[in-house]
């Protein structure tokens, strides 16, 4: 199941990325370089565009894939040993409370007790050790999160780079081959100025 997720997550990171990361002037030459110079949609050239997007597509995808599973092994593991998403959030939002309600987390600290004896078999000392650890730790931790995220993104990105790069050269060298193309095919429905003097 975790690996369906990953696909799907990085093939849509993947595709949003992909549509954000070119120019509207790349845009504008995908579009053109659709049509010929007569403004008629070319089957063979909307072929090429999509083949040269999809492989666009799977490079950008393909960073995504290798640093998207490093973010889903932390969280399982931090939902499934250290405490499940659903208490944190509750923690957050009776910490926030103005007055903090501490009754409510008085409650949720044991709950998360018997939470952690049932799903890690803790001791109640190894209980009572990460739960000060949290108490006390959870600025560091958000912070290294944070960091990791950015570590993670900037991992992406800087993949990703050379690959946007790659598919924007390839707009424009293509765009190039059909101007020149278009104006051969021009010149020669063109009449030549001796034609034209023969059928004055």
């Amino acid at each position: 199941m975790q690996i369906l997720v990953t696909l799907v997550v990085s093939l849509s990171c993947g595709l949003v990325l992909a549509a954000f990361s070119v120019t509207s002037e790349c845009r504008w030459m995908i579009r053109r370089n659709l049509r010929r110079l007569d403004g008629q949609i070319s089957s063979n050239r909307i072929r090429r565009e999509a083949i040269a997007f999809s492989q666009y597509v799977s490079s950008l995808a393909l960073p995504m894939f290798l640093s998207v599973p490093i973010g889903i092994v932390i969280t399982s593991y931090f939902d499934s040993r250290i405490m499940p998403f659903h208490q944190v959030t509750t923690a957050a939002k009776h910490l926030t409370a103005i007055p903090a309600d501490l009754q409510s987390l008085r409650t949720l600290q044991k709950d998360h007790a018997d939470w952690l004896s049932q799903q890690t078999g803790a001791s109640s000392t190894e209980i009572r050790e990460l739960q000060r650890t949290l108490w006390f730790g959870w600025p560091a931790m958000a912070s290294l999160a944070g960091t990791l995220i950015v570590m993670l993104i900037w991992f992406t990105l800087g993949l990703s780079k050379s690959a946007v790069q790659h598919y924007v050269s390839g707009i424009r060298h293509r765009r190039k081959v059909y101007d020149r193309v278009d104006g051969e095919a021009l010149r020669m429905l063109m009449p030549t100025q001796d034609s034209v003097t023969v059928s004055s």
